[in-house]
């Protein structure tokens, strides 16, 4: 949750606690009251929304990290096949089978990985004698490797992005409540400048001196009392 976003939940958090304060001066069935529960339950789901979007972030730049490593391993032993290749007497017609992929691409490599498995099953006691041993075992695993890793990344940016678009929802809702609440609460206590200055300080959402937007997200700490 980027910064403006955690500042709006902040306000959120004390508009719904100012609910609870003042319960007693709203009947059960009024629209008042019930903005305010509706609130509570907006402050929940902004609470779920970042913990998602925060751990979906942590897993795509977790599953980032391990796709290269992955992808720089699957690549050593891909070359090292093709370098063995070129070395090797070809009487069963290996021919260009064993060629290292024209591009330079997360998928070309995967192609590449899989033809080579296909076609080293006749041929892998070849290059398993020039210090290459268990090479269709190795193959499969660092493919296999490579196509999780890419995987998790991409589970984790869906995830991210679904988040984020959610919890986007969430705090427009909190918004128009805003707008509801400041209106019932100015009617209710007209006469009260007390509860209208704690309103004021309340609903007040505090602005930043740079903009931060794009940072990664954080999982917000939910600050819930005991209800009144």
């Amino acid at each position: 949750m980027n910064n403006r976003a955690n500042r709006t939940y902040r306000t959120f958090v004390r508009m719904r606690d100012f609910g609870r304060d003042h319960t007693a001066d709203f009947a059960a069935n009024s629209v008042g009251q019930q903005s305010f529960n509706n609130l509570d339950s907006i402050v929940a789901e902004i609470e779920l929304h970042a913990a998602s979007e925060a751990s979906g972030f942590g897993r795509e730049r977790q599953g980032t990290a391990t796709r290269a490593e992955a992808r720089e391993e699957l690549r050593d032993l891909v070359e090292a096949i093709s370098r063995t290749a070129s070395v090797l007497p070809d009487p069963t017609g290996m021919g260009n089978k064993f060629s290292r992929p024209q591009k330079d691409n997360d998928q070309s490599l995967l192609n590449c990985a899989r033809a080579f498995a296909t076609d080293l099953v006749q041929h892998v006691t070849q290059f398993e004698g020039h210090e290459l041993p268990e090479l269709l075992t190795r193959l499969k695993a660092k493919t296999d490797a490579f196509e999780a890793a890419i995987g998790e990344q991409a589970g984790g940016s869906e995830d991210h992005v679904a988040s984020r678009v959610a919890l986007d929802d969430a705090i427009e809702r909190g918004l128009n409540l805003r707008r509801t609440l400041d209106a019932i609460v100015l009617n209710k206590y007209e006469d009260n400048p007390a509860a209208l200055a704690e309103w004021a300080t309340a609903r007040h959402i505090e602005q930043s001196g740079r903009r931060k937007d794009e940072e990664p997200p954080t999982p917000v700490t939910p600050t819930t009392p005991p209800a009144h």
